[in-house]
């Protein structure tokens, strides 16, 4: 059962609606418009990745995986994953913000957050966040959702740079 922090008006909290038709993503669309690119698998450890800044984002194409063990990425960015998303434990992905999240990441398969994540995160199938994660920004999958006991979201706009960025390619 949802139940909301503020409802003065008592609404019902479960009520019916209609499906929402998401479109399909496909990272490799967004390729041209990337000013970084990796090919394959990247797994980055014991790192820190520092993106773009408001004047100038980064999108960042990595055609395979995206995994992080111990690393954090900061800055404003689109990171664009191929593949699948991993944000193991002791991991952060945190935003250049106290009031936007600052880094968007859409991951062609699956996406499973283990560490620190203030970001939005579209997975075009599974999305899973596990035990006492705390994620501030957004998240959108098309498959399964797995929100384990104590994981929590609190949401952040999308700074609107990041959608600057995707654009300038078209």
């Amino acid at each position: 059962m949802f139940r909301p922090r503020y409802n003065p008006t008592d609404l019902p909290v479960v009520m019916q609606q209609d499906p929402l038709e998401l479109p399909s993503f496909q990272a490799q669309n967004y390729q041209h418009v990337a000013s970084q690119q990796s090919s394959g698998t990247v797994r980055i450890s014991g790192e820190q990745i520092q993106l773009g800044t408001a004047e100038a984002p980064v999108v960042w194409y990595v055609e395979g995986d995206l995994v992080l063990e111990d690393a954090s990425i900061t800055g404003y960015g689109v990171i664009l994953v191929g593949d699948d998303l991993f944000v193991e434990q002791g991991s952060a992905i945190e935003s250049a913000s106290d009031t936007h999240a600052t880094i968007a990441i859409y991951a062609q398969d699956d996406v499973r957050i283990r560490g620190h994540f203030d970001a939005h995160a579209f997975a075009q199938d599974q999305l899973s966040v596990d035990n006492e994660v705390r994620v501030v920004g957004g998240l959108a999958p098309l498959g399964q959702v797995s929100l384990r006991a104590d994981a929590s979201i609190t949401y952040a706009p999308l700074a609107q740079e990041l959608l600057q960025a995707l654009r300038r390619g078209q």
